[in-house]
């Protein structure tokens, strides 16, 4: 199944796999070190215990200059990750549509990364909100049951109760996956145009992915078994730029149509 966008994945990666991968993982690491910053100024703002540790109580001036450098460096993360990303999907994308990758790092428009940053937090917005949306059955029913538990209820009755709680989690889980497709072409509309919009981005993949999220979802879980392996037999640097690279030209392949379908000016690929 998907043979065709798998084939020409790993033609497109031959080569070039160990570059791809540092890609990957720089933007990896640099959410994580974005992530970690968050929670580490913002525990020390809300534990006294923890501020403690890091702040001096007898210069008022040292937890200014402790927040000061941590915001700052929070926002230095955000950006040199929001440039990474935007960097490696444009990359990705100029792969899939056969298309040279030169000059790709360099940044059109004084404020693209802004709005790259800006297009991250929408979607990450979007799918946290949908993921609780479609969790409310689940996060109901946990409670219900726990009310129940405290009762003391048959083994039996907990059992079933725990098998409906776990079947609603994963039947939401399951549909929050394909839900969340519909902003999966976003990245790569956004890297190949030459005038980005944020907003646009996220309208314009929700009209791309319109009746195609289904097929999507499916296409990515075909590929989990490759995640799998690479923990016990394929190594890792040859898995993620495949997994990557197989969804660029998936996504290429719906943009490529929606572009021919639809009348009047079309999305301006390259860079």
């Amino acid at each position: 199944m998907y043979s065709e966008y798998k084939l020409k994945a790993k033609s497109l990666i031959a080569g070039r796999m160990l570059i791809y991968f540092v890609l990957i993982l720089t933007a990896f690491l640099l959410s994580l070190l974005s992530i970690s910053a968050i929670i580490t100024v913002i525990v020390s703002v809300l534990h006294p215990f923890v501020s403690s540790l890091i702040l001096s109580e007898d210069s008022p001036v040292y937890p200014f200059m402790y927040y000061t450098i941590g915001i700052v460096a929070i926002i230095a993360l955000l950006l040199m990750h929001a440039y990474t990303r935007y960097v490696s999907d444009k990359i990705f994308f100029l792969k899939a549509s056969d298309d040279s990758t030169k000059g790709a790092y360099k940044i059109k428009g004084k404020t693209t990364i802004l709005k790259a940053f800006l297009l991250g937090v929408l979607i990450v917005t979007l799918k946290t909100l949908w993921f609780i949306a479609l969790q409310i059955p689940f996060l109901a029913a946990s409670s219900y049951f726990a009310y129940l538990l405290m009762d003391g209820l048959p083994k039996n009755i907990i059992y079933i109760f725990v098998g409906g709680c776990l079947a609603l989690f994963f039947i939401g889980l399951f549909f929050w996956f394909c839900i969340i497709q519909r902003y999966s072409a976003a990245r790569y509309i956004f890297a190949s145009n030459r005038f980005p919009s944020a907003f646009g981005s996220i309208k314009q993949s929700t009209i791309t992915m319109k009746g195609r999220c289904l097929k999507t979802a499916f296409f990515k879980l075909s590929l989990v078994p490759w995640i799998v392996a690479c923990a016990l037999l394929i190594p890792i640097p040859y898995v993620l730029p495949y997994y990557k690279m197989s969804s660029a030209v998936l996504i290429y392949e719906f943009m490529s149509r929606e572009m021919k379908s639809r009348r009047g000016p079309a999305i301006i690929l390259g860079v």
